[in-house]
């Protein structure tokens, strides 16, 4: 009577409510740009539609209460009358995150949006979004994709008609009401895109009847067990008890189809096979190529049908498969050395005339009774396709194989199929990156596989082991640095503009001392390397050690932490010492210099407590203690996360199987340094002295414009900004250690200006200038082949 049957009843994400979650983004915040404009328009449509006869006022509350919150209520009650507890859920998250992200656009923007005040809208609410339609649009989406045809009719009714009476009430503007509905709308999404939607995958019962549209009359019809977006898959038997195949294209392929492409177009470097506009383009496609391989000789599914059909006019083939089972069905004994070479020999029949599967993983590879292997699922396949997308392929395959059968007899496998110079191209490949996912999620059993498959197969074939290439445009970690840079600009470009705010200051400065801030600026160099040295278990010159240095202040501003350990192990290198040695000198010392500055920042603190101030900001001394509180926070935050890795077993295992090596290398390192007393000096002395110069120069950056504070403030000040720093992905944490010194001197009751120019002073000689002739020391250094 009320709930509809949806589907199987099982629920799956849609690449169109991915759609709808990006446009209603977009829509808010357009709206919130908009919504300062005042239009004219919709004023004179709130100011006409306010003005309704006071007879019918009972009538349009009436309207309004029952469309917006007589909607969430019932709704939530017919859920849990009727024990769809999932229903339930669902609704009443979407409609409390409604409501939330209204509370924080109006704690963000203002409580109406920002809009310049305007006269003549006395008793009307100016609140923006509309948080009731909002939280009522959610529920609604959620809910309506179970209901039956009559009451989603009702509800859809009812909720247009409370969205116009909001209006017309005064309990919201035009455009607030609006863009409330779309926020509600896209919040609806994003739980759908949680929790899966009912309308992700069509039921048996309605596969068969699209099939009847067809002239295929099928039974026993199951969904395929890995289903995946854009296609619905289904397999059951035809006429006489044939096996017969069905891929079921429906309004999600295309919106699926373009959210793949674009994803692969901004994260690899290959976007993938060409992108059709409509269902039938892809059912068409698929359809082609699965004929193309058959006509190239490969054991291809057999074309039975296909076309439009059913009331939601999907579109559908029907195929017969290869005879056969699938690669993930089988044990290892029961593929032999010949069904490997017929898998690969298959492989090079695709190649040989330039067309790619793009899918390849057990799960598409069949295996018949004679030893023959062919090929199911064309829906990714491609033709005159480049010689990447070949080389992926066949890695997909080798992978495949060795999944099933090990990495040694796939290795045998390729030496007996491949030539040298396409194992090799294909080696190149052969990285999760470039596989199908079905292969990438079977890999977790046993992540050394690939590894263990390149090297075999290079050992075979005789060639060197070649290099992985870049299959992604863009990694996790490079993505992680791009937002982080910018951030660190976003707070350095804030330090400048105060900077030239406070020229005035720089100008009054006593050179004097800021001669003394340029040497103590350069010192932490010279502390650094004798602790480097110290690192080391033989001897290693101080002189090469701390041209080192001045050269990796460039290195770590191009290159970050990476490139700085990769110019130490080359010296190392140069010296005799192999990766191991220097790898565990460098653990070694960043570890006693975290060590130190913890140490001095605790023996510091007590005495520098009484002497900061972390209230609100002081227009005399132009403290800013919310920025401090944030810099706290941050210390907070690292305090947290280390009772989360001590407190919480899974995470703590993870950590300890990351972190434990390192802390156990340098423990070792320590007792093996604990034989050689001056080196463990050099060790912990250095790195004490590398933070006392930097503390040092920051205290005669302050003597420079007239002011002073204590050794133990100084030591607090430049730890807490360290901290910040080092939770950045910015190399040298740039912006945010300006940003947090100049918060710390603040609390500490330096004016604004004074504690600017200082930090800007410190700053350019630890930091902005010393890339400069590091980068000649480097040159030299390269000259004189010392790295």
């Amino acid at each position: 009577i009320i709930f509809a049957p949806a589907g199987d009843g099982s629920t799956r994400r849609r690449a169109s409510d991915a759609f709808r979650l990006g446009l209603a983004v977009v829509i808010v915040v357009v709206g919130s740009v908009i919504v300062r404009a005042d239009s004219s328009p919709e004023l004179r449509l709130e100011s006409f539609l306010h003005a309704a006869p006071q007879g019918i006022s009972w009538l349009v509350t009436t309207v309004w209460y029952a469309g917006s919150l007589g909607v969430i209520v019932g709704l939530l009650l017919l859920a849990l009358v009727m024990g769809r507890a999932a229903v339930a859920r669902n609704a009443a998250l979407a409609g409390g995150l409604a409501w939330l992200a209204c509370g924080i656009a109006g704690w963000v923007l203002g409580p109406d949006g920002g809009r310049a005040p305007v006269d003549g809208l006395q008793g009307v609410n100016q609140g923006y979004p509309v948080a009731r339609m909002a939280a009522t649009i959610a529920v609604a989406c959620v809910t309506l994709p179970y209901l039956n045809r009559a009451w989603r009719r009702l509800v859809v009714v009812l909720v247009a008609l409370a969205s116009v009476a909001t209006v017309v009430n005064g309990a919201g503007l035009p455009f607030n009401v609006l863009v409330g509905l779309a926020l509600g709308w896209g919040v609806a999404a994003a739980v759908h895109l949680i929790f899966g939607s009912p309308l992700g995958l069509p039921s048996p019962f309605e596969v068969g009847d699209s099939l009847a549209d067809l002239g295929v009359e099928m039974r026993d019809i199951v969904a395929a067990p890995d289903q995946v977006w854009g296609v619905a898959r289904y397999s059951g038997r035809g006429d006489g008890g044939l096996k017969l195949d069905v891929s079921v294209y429906g309004r999600d392929a295309s919106s699926a189809q373009l959210l793949a492409k674009v994803w692969r177009f901004f994260v690899y470097r290959d976007s993938g096979p060409t992108l059709q506009l409509s269902r039938l383009q892809q059912v068409e496609h698929e359809a082609y190529l699965t004929l193309l391989a058959g006509h190239l000789g490969v054991a291809a599914p057999t074309i039975v049908a296909s076309g439009i059909g059913g009331p939601g006019h999907d579109a559908l083939l029907v195929t017969d498969p290869p005879p056969g089972r699938h690669f993930a069905d089988l044990e290892a004994d029961e593929v032999s050395d010949a069904a490997l070479d017929a898998a690969l020999s298959t492989m090079l029949e695709l190649r040989r005339a330039d067309v790619v599967h793009g899918g390849i993983s057990p799960r598409t590879l069949v295996l018949d009774d004679e030893g023959s292997v062919g090929l199911t699922d064309f829906r990714k396949a491609s033709s005159g396709a480049p010689a990447r997308r070949l080389d992926l392929d066949l890695a997909g395959a080798l992978a495949s194989c060795a999944l099933v059968a090990g990495a040694d007899r796939t290795a045998e496998a390729a030496h007996r199929v491949l030539d040298p110079p396409t194992i090799e191209a294909v080696l190149v490949c052969l990285q999760p990156a470039g596989l199908d996912p079905a292969v990438i999620k079977a890999l977790h059993r046993d992540k050394e596989l690939l590894k263990t498959l390149r090297q075999q197969c290079a050992a075979k074939v005789g060639v060197e082991l070649p290099e992985l290439t870049e299959l992604k445009r863009v990694s996790v970690t490079n993505l992680v640095l791009i937002v982080g840079s910018i951030i660190g600009i976003w707070a350095l470009i804030g330090v400048l503009s105060d900077v030239s705010s406070s020229l005035s200051t720089l100008e009054g400065a006593d050179w004097g001392w800021v001669a003394v801030v340029f040497v103590f600026g350069q010192l932490p160099n010279f502390a650094r390397a004798w602790a480097l040295t110290g690192a080391v278990p033989g001897d290693m010159p101080l002189g090469a050690v701390t041209q080192l240095q001045f050269a990796n202040n460039f290195t770590a501003l191009v290159g970050g932490s990476m490139g700085t350990l990769a110019m130490t192990i080359r010296f190392f290198q140069r010296r005799g010492y192999d990766a191991a040695v220097a790898i565990g000198a460098g653990v070694l010392n960043s570890t006693v210099s975290w060590v130190v500055k913890g140490l001095l920042f605790l023996i510091s603190l007590p005495f520098a407590l009484g002497s900061l101030d972390f209230g609100s900001k002081d227009t005399e001394t132009g403290g800013h203690g919310d920025t401090v509180w944030i810099v706290l926070a941050v210390v907070v935050g690292v305090g947290v996360l280390a009772g989360a890795v001590w407190f919480i077993p899974k995470i703590r295992h993870l950590a300890a199987s990351k972190v434990k090596p390192h802390v156990v290398a340098a423990w070792d390192d320590l007792k093996t340094l604990a034989h050689q007393p001056r080196k463990l000096v050099a060790v912990f002395l250095g790195n004490i002295g590398a933070q006392l110069f930097t503390a040092l120069a920051l205290g005669a950056a302050l003597h420079a414009f007239g002011t002073s504070l204590s050794l133990p403030i100084l030591f607090v000040v430049i730890t807490l900004a360290s901290m910040v720093g080092a939770v950045s992905p910015v190399p040298g944490g740039m912006g945010l250690v300006e940003a947090g010194m100049i918060a710390g001197l603040a609390a500490a009751g330096v004016p604004q200006n004074v504690a600017v120019a200082a930090v800007f002073t410190q700053r350019l000689f630890t930091a902005y200038l010393p890339p400069i002739w590091g980068w000649f020391i480097l040159i030299w250094m390269r000259r004189k082949e010392l790295i």
